[in-house]
């Protein structure tokens, strides 16, 4: 059966369950928790008297103020962890977190080192060689696309990156030879 109370904070009446009265209930109005207490029954007569300790006509004393929850009790200790081992923080002062494994090296591309060896190779040769600088170039693109997509796992942007500049070049050589030579001949 629904017993009524009202709310200490908004003063307006609210409908709980039976069963829920000395436990924590939320006002729907302003939100505020409190205590759901039975409302005293006083006799009609009580009604007219004044309170006890106040004379007849002087001001009753004003209501006791919302009751306040007392302070939450601390988390309970954290037991410890379940390998036996003492318990030594989550971070040491270097390195990964307990339980991880560093991440690997990242390994140099090979393309990267081929565009690199075939870029020196071509500019070393004058532009009298042309295999080695389309090589330096393909594979210094290869090299730096795969090092891309690989996520921090696969270095040597650098390398690649020197082997097409090396491998450009050395065209740009073979060009101006090609041109001496038409103009020469």
């Amino acid at each position: 059966m629904p017993t009524q109370i009202t709310c200490g904070q908004c003063s307006k009446p609210m409908m709980i369950r039976e069963d829920m009265l000395g436990r924590r209930v939320r006002c729907p109005h302003c939100g505020n928790i409190l205590i759901a207490e039975a409302a005293a029954t006083v006799p009609p007569a009580a009604n007219l008297s004044a309170p006890a300790g106040v004379e007849p006509g002087a001001a009753a004393p004003l209501s006791p103020p919302p009751f306040k929850l007392p302070p939450a009790p601390p988390p309970p200790p954290v037991p410890p962890p379940a390998s036996g081992l003492p318990d030594r923080g989550t971070v040491p002062s270097f390195g990964a977190p307990v339980g991880y494994a560093p991440a690997p090296p990242a390994e140099t591309s090979g393309l990267a080192i081929a565009s690199l060896v075939c870029g020196i190779m071509a500019f070393m040769s004058c532009g009298f060689c042309l295999l080695p600088q389309v090589l330096a170039v393909i594979f210094g693109h290869m090299a730096r696309s795969r090092i891309e997509a690989s996520g921090g796992t696969l270095e040597g942007q650098g390398l690649a990156m020197a082997g097409l500049i090396l491998g450009y070049i050395s065209l740009v050589q073979v060009a101006l030879l090609v041109v001496f030579a038409a103009l020469a001949g």
